[in-house]
């Protein structure tokens, strides 16, 4: 048991008695009981990421991943489904793209943004939409 001006610490179920008037203690604790892992943040395959800023005046960031070369088209429409604007139309090999979209002729409101790629070598065709809001 600890006499007057000492203490008692228990690490790894040991006891450890500590006396004295300074003392620096550096301990850190770490505790993986319970963690589960979570895969939801791994980019496995295409991703097209939510426009940044978003709502945007005048210019927006599209971001998306190509897990292998892709013939690549990124579309921008409005809400009846015309399309506005071709960003991307071409091969493009595996990475991360960044592609800034900016207007002053268009008007305020929603829009979409559609991401298609078709793998080069299992000519797998995905396609992922996201919306924007342009706010002037």
């Amino acid at each position: 048991k600890p006499a007057d001006g000492s203490f008692d610490v228990k690490i790894n179920g040991d006891d450890y008695y500590f006396t004295g008037y300074s003392i620096n203690l550096k301990y850190i604790l770490v505790n993986t009981t319970g963690i589960a892992s979570d895969n939801n943040n791994i980019v496995n395959g295409y991703s097209l990421s939510q426009n940044y800023p978003n709502p945007f005046n005048p210019v927006t960031r599209i971001n998306y991943y190509l897990p292998s070369d892709s013939r690549v088209t990124l579309e921008i429409y409005n809400l009846t489904g015309e399309r506005i604007c071709q960003l991307v139309n071409k091969e493009q090999s595996a990475g991360i793209y960044s592609v800034d979209f900016g207007s002053t002729i268009l008007s305020s409101g929603v829009y979409f943004y559609k991401l298609t790629a078709v793998d080069k070598t299992s000519k797998n065709n995905i396609t992922q939409i996201k919306k924007m809001i342009l706010l002037k």
